[in-house]
């Protein structure tokens, strides 16, 4: 078939569905194919179809509704223009999905703009294009193969738990979110991962989310983002980096990934903030052997089973960090007698770790 406009759902209180299926099954428009107009439209392209269109709109304008599945191996949607998901050009517009799953591939030749509240959901499936904007948000497993992608939006990476590939440079806006779920120590198929082939400008949130029957053991590390340079760029803020034994995800930075790591954090009353009021749950309970309570809430701070100097040094290494917001400063001094239940102790090397930094 060919023609040179399609509007599936064209008028408010239209309703409308196209479907392209089978190998050999092509609709080829030589200038756009809107899916949702104005109204409400479907477009399935799946088993091998194909639609060739110059520009491609899900969701063109306000109160529309556009869904498009590109499902199965050789099915595609090939664009020589333009993909709007969710908005026109220069402006937002109505509901947008647009999935990519079982080896299908939306291939743009020019750029890709996903408004806010469009979504684009990999599921085993490819978006390829010069460049990309996301307003809205970017989720699944597949291949997001754009050389330049630039978000405000969100990217949750994985179908609950999984790894989205971008083949190209990343720019993070400081409004975006990176959402990163974690089930279990399996990379891929028990907690998510981004990974960015090329360069990353990271900016705004990592919002983490940490199944609670999950216990990561001390000291496990999740590889969550990965990049080829990150130019020294980190994440404004966390959320979710809380244990509930205690203990925090420690973000660590290293040449090529964001690590976040398990650790003993100090924070015996389970408020996200190492302070005086920690201290003071470690002094009450100083000398106990086992700890009562046990784990943080007795001022076992690093897991040992008892509560003793140890834990201060726990504690005192992480004071004023906070997993909500970057307070401080200075590790305090400890009091005479402090010192005195200390003198036995022998000091140890904490290794070094970058600090929580969040909103």
């Amino acid at each position: 078939v060919t023609a040179l406009v399609s509007e599936i759902g064209q008028n408010a209180t239209a309703n409308g569905t196209a479907t392209v299926t089978g190998g050999g099954s092509t609709w080829t428009q030589t200038d756009r194919v809107v899916v949702g107009e104005f109204g409400d439209g479907a477009l399935d392209i799946n088993a091998g179809g194909k639609v060739i269109s110059a520009n491609g709109f899900i969701g063109r304008y306000a109160g529309s509704t556009g869904q498009t599945t590109i499902s199965g191996a050789d099915s595609a949607w090939n664009m020589t223009g333009i993909l709007l998901v969710g908005g026109d050009v220069g402006a937002a517009g109505g509901e947008a999905q647009l999935t990519v799953s079982a080896g299908g591939k939306a291939d743009v030749s020019d750029t890709v703009v996903v408004w806010q509240p469009g979504t684009i959901t990999l599921d085993g499936g490819e978006v390829e294009a010069l460049t990309a904007t996301n307003y809205g948000k970017l989720s699944g497993s597949g291949l997001w193969d754009v050389n330049n992608t630039t978000s405000t939006g969100t990217i949750a990476p994985g179908l609950s738990a999984g790894k989205l590939t971008l083949d190209g440079t990343l720019s993070l806006g400081a409004a975006s979110t990176v959402e990163i779920e974690i089930y279990g120590s399996t990379a891929e198929t028990q907690y998510d991962v981004l990974e960015i082939v090329g360069t990353a400008a990271l900016a705004g949130t990592l919002a983490v989310d940490v199944d609670g029957g999950f216990t990561p053991a001390e000291a496990e590390a999740f590889g969550v983002v990965t990049f080829a340079d990150d130019g020294g760029s980190e994440f404004d803020a966390y959320t979710g980096l809380g244990l509930d034994d205690g203990r925090a995800l420690i973000p660590v930075y290293d040449s090529t990934a964001l690590l976040l790591v398990a650790s003993y954090f100090g924070d015996g009353n389970f408020d996200g903030v190492v302070d005086g009021l920690d201290y003071l749950i470690w002094a009450e309970h100083f000398d106990s052997d086992p700890s009562d309570p046990s784990g943080a809430a007795g001022g076992d701070f690093n897991g040992d089973g008892k509560t003793d100097g140890l834990d201060y040094l726990v504690w005192a290494g992480n004071f004023e960090q906070s997993i909500f917001a970057p307070i401080a400063t200075t590790v305090p001094e400890p009091s005479a007698l402090l010192m005195t239940c200390m003198g036995t102790i022998t000091l140890y090397a904490r290794p070094r770790r970058r600090r929580i930094a969040t909103t």
